[in-house]
């Protein structure tokens, strides 16, 4: 095999609960000058039973590269008439959700919590913490001067190093593990906590790329752009006229919001920097109605939230992961840092309504079940770290079970090669159907 993964699209059958399908080449489900589903990034209530938000909690002060704590840092919720500070992220991001399940793009992007955008965010964030004493006004200001000092500039603070070899020296000898080796992990700060995911996986894959000589020296300026640059750039790829279907989704208008972006946002945007991305969806199997019923039974019974599943598990997506990460393992190796060539394995980006993660790699155990190597966006580098250290990895080796919801789409990368002059124009419609 050469280094374009050639794996055709999958297409779920429904008539067999459960089943695999084939790899046979599908119809295409995309017709020319169309996009696949534009999954909402807040389309994930799948819960019945108590709404309330989650109490707000303390815990221990979180591990990053910055000198900042909960005990000091909160997040905060912007909604008026609120104000819930939580000093964990995913806490806040559930929180955030519970405001937005019901509303629309439209409706959404007219709230004053859409448009303070990064900036708006963060200088609410810590002036709260000030007002009730967490920190001093001098370090509030000086927080402030930094944020916009580097607002442009690469975040090194979320960002967390060596995570891929711990997952390497954790695995166990009779696994199976493939692995984009060299990938880092970036996490939501305080300026985009509850909606930076998407930009945060663009990170994660930037940072594998830019191991390539060839091509970090064509990426974003040799430097992994800030959730506020990516902004910018992804106006920009617009006005270029990249994904028009996307512009019109966001109205045009991205930097300086608190836009969530998914697969084909990013997926755009790598294309307009000659990068061969496409996107592919995945379709999960209803579960009977009266299985869902009695989980809602049960739901309506339960004193805390209890998740309701209407759907199985998406085996076809963990098996494609597979054969992707296999089909590239044995491909052709490219020149890589200090001129030494190395197997291209690009991380993938994996949305599904509500959020998005970055696989990173895929371990398939010795009893032949599956688990996917996902860096999160909302949960911390450091922490994570640790956890591989002390042989704690529920929250990067994830089953098939966690994968139940109506869709997912990955946007992965097809190979090292850049996009020609005439390629570049071709993709800017979007069709996934079209070999580049």
């Amino acid at each position: 095999p050469d280094s374009t993964f050639p794996l055709p699209p999958l297409t779920q059958t429904t008539t067999t609960t459960g089943s695999l399908p084939s790899l046979s080449p599908p119809t295409p489900r995309l017709v020319p000058n169309m996009i696949p589903m534009r999954l909402s990034p807040y389309d994930n209530r799948n819960t019945v039973g108590p709404t309330t938000a989650p109490e707000p909690t303390l815990r221990s002060p979180r591990e990053n590269n910055s000198s900042i704590t909960p005990d000091e840092m909160g997040f905060v919720c912007p909604y008026d008439q609120c104000g819930t500070v939580f000093s964990e992220l995913s806490l806040f991001t559930e929180h955030i959700n519970l405001h937005t399940a019901q509303k629309s793009p439209e409706e959404l992007r007219k709230e004053k919590w859409y448009k303070e955008g990064f900036i708006g965010q963060y200088e609410r964030g810590v002036l709260v913490a000030c007002q009730q004493g967490r920190i001093s006004s001098e370090r509030m200001l000086k927080m402030m001067q930094s944020m916009h000092k580097n607002l442009y500039s690469h975040d090194t603070e979320t960002c967390t190093k060596g995570i891929t070899d711990l997952v390497k020296t954790s695995t166990r000898p009779t696994s199976k593990l493939y692995i984009s080796s060299g990938s880092h992990h970036y996490f939501t700060s305080f300026g985009d906590a509850g909606w930076g995911c998407g930009y945060r996986n663009l990170q994660m894959i930037s940072s594998y790329l830019f191991q390539f000589p060839s091509l970090k020296s064509h990426l974003f300026g040799g430097r992994i752009p800030s959730v506020v640059h990516q902004q910018k750039l992804i106006e920009q790829c617009w006005k270029d006229g990249f994904d028009p279907e996307g512009a019109k989704y966001f109205d045009s208008e991205l930097h300086h919001t608190k836009g969530l972006v998914g697969a084909t946002d990013i997926c755009a945007l790598f294309r307009s920097f000659n990068i061969n991305m496409k996107v592919i969806d995945f379709y999960s199997v209803a579960l009977p109605d009266s299985v869902v019923k009695a989980q809602e039974e049960e739901a309506r019974r339960s004193t805390t939230p209890v998740t309701v599943y209407k759907y199985e598990p998406n085996k076809a997506m963990m098996e494609w992961v597979w054969k992707y990460y296999n089909q590239f393992a044995r491909g052709k190796k490219v020149k890589g840092k200090l001129g030494l060539k190395k197997k291209f394995v690009p991380p993938l980006f994996l949305q599904h309504p509500g959020h998005s993660r970055t696989i990173v790699g895929v371990e398939r155990l010795v009893s032949g079940e599956l688990l996917l190597i996902l860096f999160d966006p909302a949960h911390y580098g450091l922490t994570v770290k640790k956890n591989l250290r002390e042989g704690k990895g529920r929250n990067i080796r994830i089953p098939l079970s966690h994968f139940c919801h109506a869709s997912y789409q990955i946007a992965y990368i097809c190979n090292a090669t850049l996009l020609s002059s005439a390629k570049r124009s071709i993709s800017k419609a979007m069709d996934f159907t079209v070999n580049l």
